[in-house]
């Protein structure tokens, strides 16, 4: 700025020198602050230069200003706040509402309209413009400098629920050049949680043995005792399950010249039902089984007073489409004396053998344990109606509710409901089983708890080393 100074000296008394730059134009709505310094440097006869310097700063103010508050206080007049929420009793909790109030202060110059009010809650966590619902009339809507308005709502909680709730507001207003300004606020509260007494049930589950089913004499799932599964003398009875398809799911181990399926139009059904005839190879007079069977239900054979009750060597497996016997659909040749090898869960084409008999005893895939379920009111202030009762083992859920003794579904406090379950165990797969037990109960109050129980044991014959040669 040296050019606009009129002298470059200046002496010892003389007036002070004033210079003026050229008008500058700021934007009066761009709501920021400018800021000018200026250094002026000076060197003296003896070479000394000395210096001074000056700031000056200009903060724009389009004249909009507003502030935003929230409260809220419980709805029933006492004016609690909510984040003094008193704790419930099991008879209190429920729904219970409270009162958002939202003031908003007009601290600016000048008057401004408020065009927006929003609202957003967490939970459900959605947003909602409540201007209209708040401030009907768009007159009331105006607000002018020094001036103040309150607005309110009614919200709903769950007091029997631990849950914290967050409220956020925004309020906009434009002034009358059209400048909007902002104002924000938030509110957090959380409900306490509800006394456990009131609702407190758990479940215990075991798994139980006949101790003569075990290696050591126990009631333990994890020591069962192994089966035999390969059928190693002449059988009396046998029970196939019918799982329909064709013969290329067939898995044995019988050579080609024991075992033959030959499909016929597509094979077996894999849904409905098909007629079903065995017979023996040698004498087809001689019928093992004759009837309708549904796909996946189970039918047993019985060798009846020829050869001594005993199936022959042999044993034709008939598949039709209906009693009239006129469409073969699949027939399969097996050997049945078990003198070549047969064993338990063997498939050939549509049939599945699951269960023998011979002189020796019955002998299937299955053993039976029995699943123990305790039941226990563990509260103190109210009885307990069982809602809920599953049983979860490996993916595959069971609806236990129908098996608690009639007039046992409400259990008052400290009392106990046992519940046993029976469950089958395949032994030719040996496997983890994992359970989870879980039972869910509600007071008369309407208060809801809930619990779970695991149990895990390993079953099933042991599997056989793999030899390489």
């Amino acid at each position: 700025l040296l050019p606009l100074l009129p002298t470059i000296n200046l002496c010892p008394n003389d007036p002070p020198i004033r210079v003026c730059e050229a008008p500058e134009t700021i934007d009066s709505c761009d709501d920021q602050c400018y800021l000018t310094e200026v250094i002026v440097e000076a060197t003296m006869p003896g070479g000394f230069v000395c210096e001074a310097e000056d700031l000056y700063e200009l903060c724009v103010n389009p004249g909009c200003r507003i502030e935003t508050e929230i409260t809220c206080t419980l709805a029933d007049g006492s004016g609690t706040a909510c984040e003094d929420f008193p704790g419930s009793t099991v008879d209190e909790c429920g729904p219970t509402p409270v009162q958002y109030c939202y003031r908003i202060d007009n601290v600016g110059p000048t008057c401004g309209f408020i065009n927006k009010i929003d609202r957003t809650r967490t939970p459900p966590g959605t947003t909602e413009d409540i201007l209209g619902v708040l401030i009907p009339n768009p007159e009331d809507r105006l607000l002018c400098e020094g001036e103040s308005i309150t607005v309110c709502e009614i919200a709903t909680v769950d007091t029997c629920v631990e849950q914290c709730y967050e409220t956020n507001i925004e309020v906009d207003a434009t002034m009358a050049d059209g400048f909007v300004c902002e104002a924000l606020d938030e509110y957090e509260f959380c409900v306490p949680p509800p006394p456990i007494e009131a609702c407190n049930v758990e479940v215990d589950l075991e798994c139980k043995m006949d101790p003569s089913q075990t290696i050591d004499g126990s009631t333990s799932c994890d020591v069962i005792i192994p089966i035999a599964t390969r059928c190693d003398n002449r059988a009396a009875v046998m029970t196939w399950r019918f799982n329909g398809g064709d013969c290329e799911q067939s898995f044995n181990i019988q050579e080609a010249d024991k075992f033959t399926c030959t499909d016929f139009a597509g094979g077996a059904p894999t849904e409905g039902s098909a007629w079903l005839t065995v017979t023996s190879v040698k004498d087809e007079s001689d019928v093992y089984f004759d009837g309708e069977v549904r796909v996946g239900d189970l039918f047993s054979m019985f060798a009846g007073s020829t050869n001594k009750g005993k199936f022959d060597a042999d044993s034709f497996f008939y598949v039709y489409s209906d009693s009239s016997k006129t469409n073969l659909l699949q027939l399969s040749s097996v050997h049945t004396s078990c003198s070549q090898n047969l064993f338990l869960k063997d498939k050939f084409g549509s049939v599945q053998l699951l269960i023998f008999e011979n002189e020796f005893g019955l002998f299937t895939c299955f053993v039976q344990a029995t699943y123990g379920f305790t039941l226990t009111n563990q509260g103190a202030a109210d009885s307990g109606t069982i809602v809920e009762f599953t049983s979860t083992t490996n993916g595959v859920t069971d609806d236990c509710l129908s098996a608690i003794p009639d007039g046992g579904g409400t259990v008052q406090p400290g009392d106990t409901v046992i519940v046993d379950k029976q469950v089958l165990i395949d032994m030719t797969v040996r496997q983890e089983y994992n359970t989870v037990a879980y039972i869910r109960a509600e007071t008369p109050g309407g208060f809801s708890c809930d619990d779970t129980s695991t149990l895990q044991f390993t079953a099933g014959n042991p599997n056989l080393p793999t030899f390489r040669k």
